[in-house]
């Protein structure tokens, strides 16, 4: 025979895991206490993959995070003691990348070399991908001058040819040349703000005969003066 309950099957709330099956002991543990204990355990897993190992099955087994920070100080404590005692390795290596980006930069020579290097990289992109296949090949793909000692770029420049002069960059137009130039050269200006027929014509009339210079001060006297002509009868207009 079932009783009514058994016919039932009414679930019981499940008890919750318990996170250490160890009794916390009376004694306080200090901040510095606990952050010595955090270091120790920290230091402990890089100077060992093994213990390592045994810090993150001690972690797994009992239910809780791998970061000894999170942990309580009697907690720590009981794991070491099963794990065993830190080993205590030299000290913490910086990551690569976090080291001088640039250690030879102290030397003149050399710092007037990677400029060149940079410089000729910005000329040509023909220049520019000879070196990469150059630090593919030879360089351990490290693309930055900096960080190439003076032999190997020298080496590198015997191998891919000289960085090809810094054409120097001219952001700011030219000044007008004459009284005339200038009248014309507003006379653009203006047209385009007052009509955008005349503007989309000038821009394609640029395009077709001026380099794609849009800028009038860029331009001859001459060139503009046959320029808005030609605009003015809107032959550019709608092409």
């Amino acid at each position: 025979s079932y009783s009514f309950c058994t016919l039932l099957r009414v679930p019981t709330a499940p008890h919750p895991p318990k996170m250490y099956p160890f009794p916390q002991p009376g004694q306080a543990y200090s901040q510095s206490s606990h952050a010595e204990l955090v270091e120790r355990i920290k230091r402990g897993q890089r100077a060992s993959q093994e213990w390592k190992q045994r810090w993150w099955d001690w972690c797994d087994a009992h239910g809780g995070t791998r970061d000894p920070a999170k942990h309580e100080g009697w907690v720590l404590m009981q794991a070491v003691a099963q794990c065993g005692e830190p080993p205590q390795g030299p000290p913490t290596v910086p990551r690569k990348g976090r080291k001088n980006p640039h250690p030879y930069l102290s030397n003149p020579a050399h710092a007037a070399l990677v400029s060149q290097i940079k410089r000729g990289q910005r000329a040509s992109t023909e220049w520019k991908e000879r070196w990469w296949k150059w630090c593919d090949e030879a360089g351990g793909s490290t693309y930055d001058p900096a960080r190439h000692s003076f032999e190997a770029l020298n080496n590198s420049l015997s191998v891919i040819g000289q960085p090809p002069a810094e054409l120097p960059t001219t952001n700011q137009a030219p000044a007008p040349t004459s009284p005339e130039h200038e009248e014309l050269i507003q006379k653009v200006k203006a047209l385009q703000r007052s009509s955008m027929p005349f503007k989309n014509a000038w821009g394609k009339y640029c395009e077709a005969h001026g380099e794609g210079k849009r800028d009038p001060a860029r331009h001859t006297v001459q060139f503009i003066h046959d320029a808005i002509k030609v605009c003015l009868t809107g032959q550019f207009a709608h092409q």
